[in-house]
């Protein structure tokens, strides 16, 4: 073993979550950064309205692009068994869709905007904030994003650093945007931050 490979071994490496947290680790990071997203949105611009109906919608949302292309995540797996059992085993999404491809686009986002456009409006603000960040966080990943839905170029957030699934960089990911919906929580609890400027100063 050469001195480069025993200094390599002695440095710390990123630790890994095993196999099975992995497979439930990556939706709720879309989850929670969805509902941090709505949170942010309803303190600062005031809209939209946080209702059960909302969080339902946002939580479907930011599961969507997975549901669809994602056969590997838990949402894809029941959803493509879902299709393929409606269509007595004639329909397999699999074989149609590519991870991280179209429904991870902005043409999607447009696209799905403009029919909720047409028959529910007001879902809207839920559809942008949860597949928005949903598609905003796997261009931070390696993979990057299809950014159109179309031809071979793909948009990363970063050029030299990613955010890997079921690494320490996820983790502490998931961590920041707990901590941002808990703060959030509080802050709307106390009336928002035009009461808790008017009570604290």
């Amino acid at each position: 073993m050469s001195h480069l490979d025993i200094l390599s071994s002695a440095m710390p490496q990123p630790f890994e979550l095993p196999l099975v947290p992995v497979f439930l680790f990556t939706t709720p990071t879309h989850w929670f950064a969805a509902f941090a997203a709505l949170f942010l949105s309803h303190i600062f611009l005031e809209a939209p309205a946080i209702s059960a109906q909302g969080v339902v919608l946002i939580w479907l949302f930011s599961m969507l692009p997975d549901l669809i292309d994602n056969p590997e995540s838990r949402p894809g797996m029941v959803f493509h068994a879902f299709v393929k059992t409606l269509t007595g085993g004639k329909v397999e999404l699999g074989r149609y869709v590519e991870h991280r491809g179209f429904w991870h686009s902005l043409s999607a986002l447009v696209l799905l905007t403009g029919l909720l456009f047409l028959i529910y409006p007001k879902a809207i603000p839920y559809l942008l904030l949860g597949m928005g960040s949903h598609i905003y966080i796997d261009a931070a990943q390696r993979k990057g994003i299809s950014l159109f839905g179309f031809g071979d170029w793909r948009g990363r957030l970063f050029r030299k650093r990613d955010i890997p699934s079921g690494r320490q960089e996820e983790f502490f990911f998931l961590a920041a945007t707990l901590t941002i919906i808990l703060v959030s929580i509080w802050v709307v609890s106390e009336g928002g931050t035009k009461s808790l400027i008017c009570k604290y100063l």
